[in-house]
């Protein structure tokens, strides 16, 4: 018989959404509720699936409250588990040590934080009566180390003269051992310090971690595959990064499962948590995600080149944001749109951005898409068409020609023969110095930036530019 469980990381529960700002009542609840929905669908998925167990891998709260409201909303929740005899295991993160309020809470019997000073294991369903009854601690039995078989199982052949394993009756075995943060930074390698994995047993490492390589120059209990792989243990519940990602499948299952709701424009894509399933000790296929997210964030880039009217902007502002409702899959929509291009509409978007009304243009039409697009920010980013040509003769032409002739005698300044890649910007004398008189006013402040003045490079890239500044000025100013 399998068994299943959640990996959830990163809950941030009371986190506010940022950039979200708006007047409207229902939008403003939408948003401030979209953590706590994630949160009751991971629950409801629990109930459904028939979960022997829940782990947090950190990050269940983002930080200091001002009252106590979201972590008696959250116990509420955890009791619905707690109902149906669901364990709940916690390994706290950098944010939750930021919570004051948290050591205040009373939290539900099947609710296990993991110790803060080393690491502790928690063996299912032994250790059940002790954390859901209070019963006493048993005496564990010793057993014999299994054979190991990964083919077809964990566990060998277990015959009847086999040592009996205190798990006789459960569908599965498993160890879950974990460490919670001490404080808000933690610059120590706490995977280090677990232990070996538990025989007879499918076992899971719980950790609030950066696992980004070396472990090196982190302040989050940073590790490395190497460490965790030293361990021995079959799957590793990893939290603190906010992007779904797998590190590695075997010889351990290790990964994030990202933030459970995204809360600000650079948490886009899909959110929410894995479905796990185990089966004669080893996974049963790769961990499913499962989103929960109730808001969706999308980046909208509108390329507006050769866009003329008013009715082809809003047409092509309709079909690619329609595909965006269709992506979001019911979910409410949090879309910031950036427009660019050349486009004859520059000048009138500028100027309506100029006068806070470039929102107008675009909220009644998003608003005929229905009720779950919301536009949260509009980037302007549109150029004036560039003119065919500049023409040879008038002022345009004078200009460009001139132009023409400034860099050209720059260009075979910087490409003589008698001047090195080393000692071209000695060559110059100061009176032949492009940029002279500037580097005298605001060298100092330039250097600081990194930016030299007369480097040859520079001064090339510069080149490169500078007549598609140029000619946009032009534009502009017809």
């Amino acid at each position: 018989m399998s068994l299943k469980f959640i990996h959830a990381a990163d809950l941030h529960l009371d986190s506010p959404m940022r950039g979200l700002g708006t007047t409207d009542p229902e939008i403003a609840e939408t948003i401030r509720d979209a953590s706590r929905k994630a949160f009751e669908r991971l629950i409801d998925v629990a109930l459904e699936e028939n979960v022997a167990f829940v782990v947090v891998a950190g990050d269940l709260f983002d930080g200091d409250w001002d009252d106590l409201a979201t972590g008696l909303w959250t116990i509420r929740q955890l009791r619905r588990l707690e109902a149906r005899r669901v364990p709940v295991f916690i390994s706290l993160g950098n944010h939750d040590l930021q919570n004051k309020t948290l050591p205040k809470l009373t939290w539900p019997k099947n609710v296990k934080i993991f110790n803060a000073k080393k690491p502790e294991t928690f063996l299912y369903p032994d250790d059940l009566p002790q954390l859901l009854d209070g019963a006493p601690k048993r005496a564990r039995k010793t057993v014999a180390a299994p054979t190991v078989n990964r083919e077809n199982t964990l566990f060998g052949d277990l015959s009847e003269s086999a040592p009996t394993s205190l798990f006789d009756d459960a569908p599965e075995r498993v160890a879950l051992t974990g460490q919670s943060f001490r404080a808000q930074f933690c610059p120590e390698n706490l995977a280090e310090n677990f232990p070996s994995a538990t025989p007879n047993a499918f076992n899971i490492g719980v950790l609030h971690t950066d696992a980004s390589g070396d472990g090196a120059a982190s302040r989050y209990a940073p590790t490395s595959l190497e460490t965790l792989n030293a361990k021995g243990y079959d799957y590793w519940a990893l939290g603190h990064v906010h992007r779904r990602q797998t590190l590695q499948t075997a010889p351990a299952w290790v990964g994030y499962p990202g933030v459970l709701q995204g809360r600000h424009i650079r948490e886009p894509e899909p959110k929410g948590f894995y479905l796990v399933e185990i089966e004669n000790g080893a996974l049963l296929g790769e961990p499913r995600f499962v989103a929960a997210d109730s808001l969706r964030w999308f980046s909208l880039e509108l390329d507006l080149t050769q866009v003329a009217s008013e009715e082809e902007l809003r047409r092509r502002f309709q079909d690619a944001a329609q595909t965006i409702v269709e992506e979001a899959e019911e979910r409410f929509a949090a879309v910031r749109l950036t427009l660019g291009g050349r486009t004859e509409l520059h000048r009138e978007l500028t100027q309506r951005r100029a006068r806070q009304t470039l929102g107008e243009t675009f909220r009644p039409w998003a608003l005929e898409l229905g009720d779950a697009f919301w536009l949260e920010e509009i980037e302007l980013k549109t150029t004036s068409p560039r003119p065919g040509t500049l023409g040879d003769t008038g002022i345009l032409g004078d200009l460009a020609a001139d132009f023409e002739r400034k860099i050209a005698e720059l260009s075979a300044r910087l490409a003589a023969p008698e001047t090195t890649q080393t000692d071209e910007s000695q060559a110059l004398d100061e009176s032949e110095r492009p940029f002279a008189d500037l580097e005298k006013r605001v060298g100092a402040y330039w250097q600081a930036l990194g930016v030299d003045l007369n480097d040859p490079a520079t001064l090339r890239r510069w080149r490169e530019e500078a007549r598609e500044i140029l000619i946009d000025a032009f534009n502009d100013a017809e």
